[in-house]
């Protein structure tokens, strides 16, 4: 009777202890948040592990915080530094897969005792087996770090914050990150500089037969005169007049068009050679072009940015993107197929032409502004 009484004792014990209520009661000496302060040999785990040489180094004068969090027998070991955020999340017992710097790894991690974890991973290409020791005490933890082709073991130590402590280090780790990016976005720009102003230096170099006739046409573009808009309109009526008059199929009527703007780009260097000759152009006039092709560059850099920011939906939102993309073109198959192609291209050529003079004058947001107002005077009026 008493042998059986010692039995049913040991099995309450042990559902007791592999009870869930018991597992939280246990596993909160582990969780916490942790500053790493020190390394030890960890040179010699991350060449075995495949770390490359800077990365070893960055690595070895990072000093992340480690975050622990449980949730029965779920955990997520959470490490940030400046230099990236890792994460993993695994139940324990259960296999999982660790991403390192030039692998996958299948990694298995156990509690042992209350205040040690061991992860046991193996590397699926070449079988070598690596892992982790995690010693836990009431104000640090040891990280082992093992390696079957390293000559000696790794430690890393980390100490156990505070709340307090969490929160100031915390702060510090974003400040960091914000002080970084600072530094990311300034090189960024001025690299974005750089790049402009080469840019500006190929165009120039390219329109160089073109510097004398694009003054004026920068004139005309932009309404200096009244009768600007009447001749850009006239132009491009009197162009696709002629195009439509011809009646030519749509292949046709790109050579010709290409025929048109091989001869232009042909005659009108020669005629600005003969006309103004080298000595017309002056120090102004130089500054001129230049402004005249950074604009250029410019606001061509602008649609590509928004070009690249709509494909970014592909990934960001995918389902944006398609709507989006599909409706556009839909509706354009429509308006082609409904209304004259050349109706049509004769109506963007002008907008297109006329688009840098609407915007010099303001009259687009005359427009928009008088739009919005209109709601507000009809509800006085009411």
């Amino acid at each position: 009777m008493a042998h059986n009484l010692n039995g049913l004792h040991v099995f309450a014990l042990y559902l007791v202890i592999t009870s869930p209520d018991c597992q939280d009661k246990i596993m909160p000496s582990i969780a916490g948040k942790y500053q790493h302060y020190k390394n030890e040999d960890v040179d010699d785990y991350f060449t075995a592990v495949g770390v490359p040489f800077m990365g070893r180094k960055m690595m070895a004068m990072s000093s992340p915080l480690m975050e622990i969090t449980v949730d029965g027998e779920n955990m997520i070991i959470k490490n940030s530094s400046l230099l990236r955020t890792v994460e993993m999340k695994y139940k324990l017992g259960e296999e999982y897969e660790e991403r390192m710097p030039s692998t996958t790894i299948k990694s298995i991690t156990t509690l042992v005792n209350d205040n040690e974890l061991v992860t046991q991973s193996v590397i699926p290409e070449t079988g070598d087996k690596c892992g982790r020791h995690y010693m836990f005490t009431d104000d640090e933890c040891i990280i082992t770090l093992t390696h079957e082709k390293a000559k000696t073991p790794g430690k890393s130590s980390h100490r156990i914050l505070e709340v307090s402590e969490f929160r100031f280090v915390t702060e510090i780790h974003k400040a960091n990150k914000h002080f970084r990016s600072y530094e990311i976005n300034s090189t960024t720009n001025k690299m974005a500089e750089a790049n402009q102003e080469q840019q500006v230096k190929i165009l120039k170099r390219l329109l160089e037969g073109w510097r004398m006739a694009l003054l004026p046409l920068k004139s005309v573009l932009l309404w200096e005169h009244q009768w600007h808009p009447c001749a850009i309109f006239a132009s491009v009526s009197i162009l696709f007049m002629t195009i439509w008059l011809m009646d030519l199929n749509t292949l046709a009527s790109l050579a010709v068009v290409g025929l048109v703007l091989n001869f232009v780009d042909f005659i009108v260097p020669i005629i600005c050679n003969t006309v103004y000759g080298p000595t017309g152009w002056t120090g102004q006039k130089e500054k001129m072009y230049e402004d005249i092709c950074r604009s250029i560059v410019m606001n061509y850099n602008k649609i590509l940015d928004q070009v690249k920011s709509f494909y970014s939906m592909r990934e960001n939102s995918p389902s944006m993107y398609y709507i989006i993309s599909i409706s556009m073109l839909c509706i354009l198959a429509w308006m082609a197929s409904t209304i004259n192609n050349v109706f049509l291209l004769y109506i963007f050529s002008t907008v297109v032409l006329l688009w840098p003079g609407i915007q010099q004058r303001g009259i687009f947001n005359t427009l928009t502004s008088l739009i919005y107002k209109v709601p507000k005077i009809t509800q006085k009026t009411e």
